[in-house]
């Protein structure tokens, strides 16, 4: 279609014609052809096809491991502290108490996130989790940007 508008604007007479589905044909007179093969050899000089980038996939393999180290280290947390029960340290210290909470412990807010009440509801967790970080560290946007802190707090 742009050699059509090309010829236009040279002034050549010429035919669009389809020649199956997607596929273009233009026709010109025998008189005119020189000078629309010049017009045409100049516009796709002056305007190359742009190189298509072909991005490679990435290699799942961190992704993975981001997601393994996840489900690995919450079964891990789960074997040391155990399961609920008023006898744990773990539960008695870190759990999450509304009243001790706002008497001033908030790092309960944090600790109570990282214990389970069972291995079923640790394994659940772990599996889900793992799952999650693998799909969010392969997508597309959790690609590493360049961006660091000196970059972002320096001005010209």
């Amino acid at each position: 279609m742009d050699f059509s508008l090309v010829l236009d604007e040279e002034g050549i007479a010429h035919e669009l014609r389809s020649t199956g589905e997607n596929r273009w044909a233009l026709m010109v007179d025998e008189a005119d052809l020189v000078r629309a093969q010049a017009a045409l050899t100049a516009f796709e000089r002056e305007n190359p096809l742009p190189i298509p980038r072909v991005q490679a996939p990435r290699p799942p393999t961190p992704a993975v491991a981001c997601g393994l180290a996840l489900f690995l280290s919450i079964l891990a947390f789960h074997v040391w502290t155990g399961p609920e029960s008023s006898a744990s340290p773990w539960f008695s210290r870190g759990g999450a108490d509304a009243a001790a909470i706002v008497r001033g412990e908030w790092w309960r807010t944090v600790t109570a996130l990282t214990l389970h009440a069972d291995a079923g509801h640790a394994a659940g967790n772990a599996v889900l989790g793992g799952l999650l970080l693998g799909l969010l560290a392969s997508s597309p946007w959790a690609r590493p940007r360049r961006c660091s802190a000196r970059w972002a707090f320096s001005r010209p």
